[in-house]
């Protein structure tokens, strides 16, 4: 696609934005008094058709390939989402924060970059959709009924909780890794509202076992012959 004609689709809605705009001036411009109905009929009429022309032009211009994909859209750092359960929540409040809440974008633009951040089986759910405005609100509304199954989502976290891989030898790395899994599947569980302030016995414990040898060794020292009980935070 040439960028002339791009430029000349652009031209177009230029000349139809500025018909609509002075719509009113150009009716009254010789009087209130000499406008009658009929004349006012015919107006609205031709104003319609000039909106109606102006959205379908939007909407084709949006979908040219040159123009859509290196005039119109930023580059973004999007995350991905790839269909497991327990990767729901963190996607949807990235892709809000960056696509959603951004105003700057249009509808089409939003879904395009929706469709290009599923992968896996999520690929599927928006595989027929095409690129209009109306479908971006239809496409998001779809995931959310979709994935949002709190039940299914609670257990995909405790599932990961339970299932945690035991570090075999002294690491950092593999500290730090183990920390922020469990921090994030406590933001999730927290998120959907799941009781996770009062399960500190329950959480110490689990990541305590999956500790190696030394580590544990330097955490009886940490605690040393306190009986008081810990907490999470």
């Amino acid at each position: 696609m040439r960028v002339s004609h791009i430029e000349h689709h652009i031209e177009q809605q230029l000349s139809l934005s500025s018909l609509i705009i002075n719509a009113y001036d150009n009716l009254i411009k010789y009087g209130m008094e000499n406008v009658a109905s009929q004349r006012i009929n015919v107006r609205l009429t031709a104003l319609k058709e000039n909106w109606e022309r102006f959205l379908v032009a939007h909407d084709a211009i949006t979908l040219l390939p040159t123009f859509f994909h290196h005039a119109r859209l930023p580059r973004l750092d999007l995350p991905k989402f790839n269909g497991t359960p327990s990767d729901w929540l963190p996607f949807k409040d990235l892709f809000r924060s960056l696509v959603i809440d951004n105003p700057t974008l249009s509808p089409v633009e939003k879904l395009q970059y929706l469709k290009t951040s599923l992968t896996g089986t999520a690929v599927n759910m928006l595989s027929n959709t095409t690129l209009t405005a109306d479908n971006f609100f239809k496409a998001w509304d779809s995931l959310i009924s979709f994935y949002e199954n709190r039940r299914l989502l609670v257990n995909a976290a405790l599932s990961s909780l339970l299932n945690l891989k035991r570090i075999t030898r002294e690491s950092a790395s593999e500290l730090e890794k183990l920390y922020t899994t469990v921090i994030q599947i406590y933001r999730t569980l927290e998120t959907l509202a799941r009781p996770v302030n009062s399960w500190d016995d329950f959480l110490i414990f689990i990541v305590v076992q999956q500790l190696d040898a030394e580590s544990v060794k330097v955490w009886e020292q940490h605690i040393g012959s306190s009986k008081e009980l810990l907490t999470w935070k």
